[in-house]
């Protein structure tokens, strides 16, 4: 990935700001880029559907049982952080798939691979606590991914918690189901590479967005049968007065990549190759945060 100076930040801003729409980025101009995440350790993700009778109970018993659980799973080393994120608005359903509003994200040292956090799992998942087995709680997919190359900027520490909650930051959860050929998904790492994942190194730092954690699955280990198909997803935090989504993204992808005729280009190429059958809004439960 390119490095990008204070400099070139400085031009970037003086280009949207020509492009008309000068506060795209909106921040200061000594804030440079951030490297993404290349550790490329796994993450466990569960999307869980909860009644809404149901819904202080399990929290609760998340906050009481499962936070312990997790807690002493990061005191063995056998587990970095846990994020659950609450489905507030589904805005993009696909139809006749089974609902969910839960999804509870933990991610693994770079020490543990696919086989070794199988047994982990065990002791780690959702399954593994009381909490799954309330009445009104259904566990509808548990899967391991990782981290697409060059696109993911995670923010897990408890500072990032209290700057979410200060600005009332909300989530787009993405489920995307690119097609199943080695193809597609190797063209669709490639792009994310070139494209959304520097333009988003630019403007989380800059203040446009305040996370992005693009993650790809590596397997599905349970899965309802009615379930919907997708292979990747994507969490985005956005400022609810800057809105999901920022005018000064298509200029920042043209910077990025100069050839790719920003946003146009970027999700043009993307179009024949993925389907988003699921977009969900969310908050962060940051009270059941483990980092």
């Amino acid at each position: 990935m390119k490095i990008y100076s204070a400099t070139v930040t400085l031009e970037l801003i003086a280009m949207v700001s020509v492009a008309g729409n000068p506060t795209a980025l909106n921040t200061p101009s000594e804030v440079g880029p951030i490297a993404p995440d290349s550790s490329g350790s796994l993450y466990m993700g569960e999307t869980v559907l909860v009644t809404p009778t149901t819904r202080d109970k399990f929290v609760s018993c998340l906050q009481e049982v499962a936070r312990t659980s997790w807690k002493r799973s990061q005191q063995a080393g056998d587990l970095a952080d846990v994020s659950v994120y609450e489905t507030t608005r589904v805005s993009i359903p696909e139809a006749g798939s089974p609902d969910w509003n839960f999804l509870i994200l933990t991610h693994l040292p770079m020490r543990l691979s696919l086989q070794s956090h199988a047994s982990a799992r065990k002791v780690m998942s959702l399954s593994a606590t009381r909490c799954a087995k309330i009445d009104g709680v259904e566990t509808r997919r548990v899967e391991m991914l990782r981290p697409t190359p060059k696109s993911s900027y995670p923010r897990t520490s408890p500072a990032d918690d209290r700057a979410a909650v200060e600005r009332q930051v909300e989530f787009v959860i993405e489920y995307i189901a690119v097609n199943d050929t080695e193809t597609a998904l190797a063209a669709y790492r490639e792009s994310m590479g070139r494209n959304m994942g520097p333009a988003m190194g630019i403007m989380i730092p800059n203040g446009t967005f305040f996370s992005f954690l693009a993650l790809e699955t590596v397997a599905v280990e349970f899965t309802q049968p009615s379930m919907m198909r997708w292979n990747q997803i994507h969490i985005r935090g956005f400022y609810p007065e800057k809105g999901q989504s920022s005018p000064g993204t298509d200029s920042v992808l043209r910077f990025v990549n100069p050839g790719g005729a920003g946003a146009a280009g970027f999700f043009g190429e993307l179009q024949g190759i993925r389907t988003k059958p699921r977009e969900d809004i969310a908050t962060q439960l940051v009270e059941l945060a483990v980092h």
